[in-house]
């Protein structure tokens, strides 16, 4: 593994507990929600998209059932 995969690996290795805020009460939910929501209407199958990637990728992850890979 090169060392920036290790660097990376290290500063997400709590990427799971990241993911778990957007749980963690009723307002991270409905943070999580209309995030999702209001995003969603911007994104389709005729559009192109780059995920930059700023953090754990929760939003992209969610979103890529919405879109086709090229």
């Amino acid at each position: 593994m090169s060392s920036n995969q290790e660097k990376i690996r290290v500063n997400y290795k709590d990427a799971l507990i990241e993911d778990e805020r957007f749980l963690r009460d009723k307002a991270s939910r409905m943070e999580s929600f209309y995030t999702k929501k209001y995003i969603g209407e911007y994104i389709s199958s005729e559009k192109n998209v780059i995920e930059i990637g700023c953090g754990t990728g929760h939003y992209g992850m969610s979103l890529l059932k919405n879109v086709v890979l090229i």
